[in-house]
């Protein structure tokens, strides 16, 4: 059976106003009181409910998000943001789009009837801005986090596709690589057509002619592509390998075993986006990559701050890519 603070109260002798002080820690209450309240709570194995209280209170703490999908790299900024969250605190309620921008407008309707504190938006690549007029309509804090800078009228968060893929290019082409495999992503996706001009815009300053028989474009962004296309690559007599997705370098990895094939003595290779335990076992890939890390703690304490203070400036941070440097990357005499 369910205890009520009415029963708490019939037990401690005292009104339910006191008990809620109690479990509110507010003052006005003695300390033989609240020791005599708390004895009675243990006893009863009371749990309270915490959504009412807070809402009884008119506080409100739980955070939405929206990601567009459950590649891993999103999966670890949900539990990254999850963590930030929960030391301050609050809580987190996210939400899959698949890349579907109507899903997207479909989310974003619904969140219009729940009783959020804020929400974390990671717009897909393959939504238009007109998803944020959806935005308007929802009268908690938002922050806004895409792959380039948009005109919004809120915080955002944003990082440079192209950067990212032209550095990952340009440390090959210093390095004196002539040779080289550019494992991309499917074009009719909108943030590969922005990681294909960062290569384009690689090679022009690198006086490099363009070779679009080195370009290996997937089906989609899945392991088992990424292992296809670097099987063909690796019977070609290219040196390095650029692969512009994790995802696809996971593939690489796995083509590179089965054909014992050695990164630094039989070829090089870079990748967009971090790989976490892969180098951690001791591959040494080089990788630029943005921090999921610092992408959290920016995102997180913008939302609080906005939830704190809704009249506050509006923000606008760009993160720039971290580049590791592992050797990977180096040339190797034939």
């Amino acid at each position: 059976m369910k205890v009520s603070i009415a029963e708490i109260a019939k037990r401690a002798n005292v009104s339910k106003a006191t008990v809620s002080r109690v479990l509110n820690d507010k003052p006005d209450v003695s300390e033989k009181t609240r020791k005599k309240i708390f004895k009675i709570i243990d006893e009863l194995n009371y749990i309270p409910n915490e959504t009412a209280r807070n809402l009884s209170l008119g506080i409100v703490k739980t955070v939405a998000l929206i990601v567009p999908s459950e590649n891993p790299v999103y999966i670890d900024i949900v539990r990254k943001i999850n963590n930030k969250l929960f030391e301050k605190d609050m809580d987190l309620l996210f939400y899959i789009t698949d890349h579907n921008p109507e899903l997207e407008k479909k989310q974003l309707r619904k969140l219009k009837g729940k009783n959020l504190a804020g929400l974390i938006y990671i717009k897909s690549p393959e939504s238009d801005n007109s998803v944020l007029e959806f935005l308007d309509k929802l009268k908690f804090p938002k922050i806004v986090i895409t792959e380039e800078d948009i005109d919004t009228k809120y915080d955002q968060v944003y990082f440079d596709e192209r950067l990212i893929s032209y550095q990952c290019a340009d440390i090959l082409l210093n390095e004196g690589h002539k040779n080289i495999a550019y494992l991309s992503t499917p074009l009719n996706l909108n943030y590969e057509k922005k990681r294909y001009d960062g290569i384009i815009k690689a090679l022009e300053n690198n006086k490099e002619d363009l070779d679009t028989h080195n370009f290996y474009f997937p089906k989609s962004v899945i392991i088992k592509e990424g292992y296809e296309m670097t099987k063909k690559i690796l019977d070609t007599d290219i040196t390095a390998i650029c692969s512009l997705s994790n995802i696809l370098t996971f593939g690489c990895i796995k083509a590179f075993k089965e054909m014992n094939v050695k990164i630094n003595d039989n070829i090089s290779l870079i990748s967009f986006g971090e790989l976490g335990i892969v180098n951690d076992i001791g591959y040494n890939i080089t990788t630029v990559w943005i921090s999921n890390e610092e992408l959290s703690k920016v995102v997180v304490d913008l939302i609080c701050r906005r939830i704190e203070n809704p009249n506050c400036e509006k923000r606008k941070i760009e993160l720039k890519p971290n580049i590791n440097l592992r050797g990977s990357e180096k040339i190797k005499m034939r």
